[in-house]
């Protein structure tokens, strides 16, 4: 339940909504979740089964193995919802989810290969079609995708390198061939003969791993640098270049300091690692600066303008505005309410979530 309720809204995952305590006895007792009335695949064997729903569950899966890092570990026709308005299948019972090739903290579920989203997929696209659940009784580390009559692939061909250390390092030529492959490593013999055995798309960087000027070469160093100069030294250096002017104005009247921060900075959801982690910085930042100030006639605000409809989502194209997301004038309306309060937080909601909701998800979603 903790993973599930972190994600971020998706549309093919059934929301989370809250969770229920005994106020008598202070403790957790369930939780409730957004209702979708189609029922679930295996509930409904006469039901058409759209191809439409299969790509949105290898998509569903996709987005949680590769961007998450979090997998189900229980994809089956019973866990998938019809989501009848929008005609889409919602992936929900996060019981026996865990994250990927990461060990659970507590007594949270670990992962098991026996149990990946693939194999999962696989079966369940099988059951549906067939109508046979038979190999589902099976434990999972006896259900094979031989059972379902596939020809086994071939030995895999594999290239052992060593690297300037001396330590082996394999990775598997077929597995290779339809991806773009990056090999790094301060072995420049053992790179270029890497690029030569492999049948497609090889970049390669002469990169000492204990050196930052080598990795800021690469381009998920860069981008990683690049997000946190624009979100952490953007913010810092404005409060520098600032704070003297907004501090001297004070002497005639109160001033305000208003940072832009995001909620994501608060709740950590899984997917950005490098943005959660910069906007995490500028709220301490922001509380600290308003801590500093506290006595003062300049009050620090932190700013999470939320989904709003601007340049940066196609507001300066003519793109039409979603429903649910606000305008700029509305953010700035809602800001200019909040400030006389003396109230640090400044979240605005939109037209789908209101104030109240949103405080109990970050609540919830910040431990």
């Amino acid at each position: 339940m903790n993973l599930w309720m972190r994600l971020p809204c998706h549309p093919n995952i059934v929301p989370f909504d809250r969770i229920v305590i005994d106020e008598l006895e202070g403790r957790v007792v369930g939780f409730t979740s957004g209702y979708v009335p189609g029922g679930n695949l295996e509930e409904n064997k006469s039901r058409v089964f759209r191809l439409k729903w299969l790509q949105q569950l290898i998509k569903v899966v996709d987005d949680l193995n590769l961007e998450y890092g979090i997998a189900h570990q229980d994809i089956a026709p019973r866990n998938l919802l019809v989501d009848e308005p929008t005609d889409s299948v919602r992936l929900f019972d996060f019981n026996f989810a865990a994250r990927i090739n990461y060990p659970s903290p507590g007594k949270g579920e670990n992962y098991l290969e026996d149990r990946n989203d693939i194999k999962g997929v696989i079966f369940t696209t099988y059951e549906i079609i067939t109508q046979d659940n038979s190999l589902r009784s099976m434990p999972h580390e006896d259900q094979s995708l031989d059972n379902l009559g596939l020809k086994p692939k071939p030995p895999q061909k594999t290239i052992s390198l060593k690297n300037a250390y001396g330590q082996p390092f394999c990775f598997t030529v077929d597995k290779c061939k339809s991806m773009d492959v990056i090999l790094v490593d301060c072995n420049a013999e053992a790179l270029a003969s890497a690029k030569k055995q492999i049948n497609g798309i090889v970049h390669t960087s002469i990169v000492d791993v204990a050196n930052i000027f080598d990795w800021s070469r690469l381009k998920k160093e860069e981008y990683v640098v690049k997000t946190l100069e624009k979100n952490v030294f953007g913010v810092i250096h404005g409060i520098g270049a600032f704070l003297p002017v907004v501090r001297k104005a004070s002497e005639a009247k109160p001033t305000v300091n208003v940072i832009t921060g995001s909620e994501q900075g608060i709740t950590n959801p899984p997917g950005n690692a490098a943005y959660n982690a910069t906007k995490a910085t500028v709220k301490s930042l922001a509380e600290q600066l308003s801590l500093d100030l506290g006595d003062t006639k300049t009050s620090a605000h932190l700013l999470d303008a939320g989904r709003t409809h601007t340049g940066l989502t196609g507001a300066a194209s003519g793109k039409e505005k979603p429903a649910g997301a606000w305008t700029p004038e509305q953010v700035a309306d809602y800001l200019y309410r909040k400030m006389p309060k003396v109230q640090f937080y400044i979240i605005c909601p939109d037209n789908d979530v209101d104030e109240q909701t949103d405080k109990k998800r970050i609540a919830v979603r910040s431990g």
